[in-house]
């Protein structure tokens, strides 16, 4: 946020999927808009493709222009956590410490990607056959 970036995020989609591009190729993927760039949503599909390649390349020292770009609009379906988010988690694993039998498990805690959440019931399933 402090450096004014059009891209708020990104992934190394090649990295965490092998075989999701070709041999000596990248396919990154990157999160524009969110609670951080509320108008994003309004502009075109060629502004955002603009702004999102504008930040990769500067931040990756990118130079040559993608094979392809593709723009896929999840208007609101993200959640964001907010500030102090942290601190509410860990009192949930507080209270979960304290309370044998309670496993709370999704994308309220650390993460909401898929990986995040599975990681999350894998942690509370091993929790609970422990107890």
């Amino acid at each position: 946020a402090t450096e004014q970036r059009f891209v708020m995020a990104g992934t190394f989609v090649h990295r965490k999927y092998p075989g999701r591009a070709p041999e000596g190729r990248a396919l990154v993927r990157a999160f524009v808009g969110g609670a951080l760039g509320p108008d994003v949503p309004s502009l075109s599909d060629a502004e955002i493709i603009e702004g999102a390649l504008k930040d990769l390349s500067e931040l990756l020292g990118i130079r040559q222009a993608p094979d392809f770009a593709v723009l896929g609009r999840y208007d609101e379906r993200q959640p964001q956590f907010e500030l102090g988010h942290l601190a509410r988690v860990d009192r949930m694993e507080a209270l979960e410490a304290a309370l044998p039998g309670l496993a709370l498990a999704g994308n309220m805690k650390r993460g909401v990607g898929i990986p995040d959440c599975m990681g999350t019931g894998q942690a509370a399933a091993a929790r609970l056959l422990a107890d």
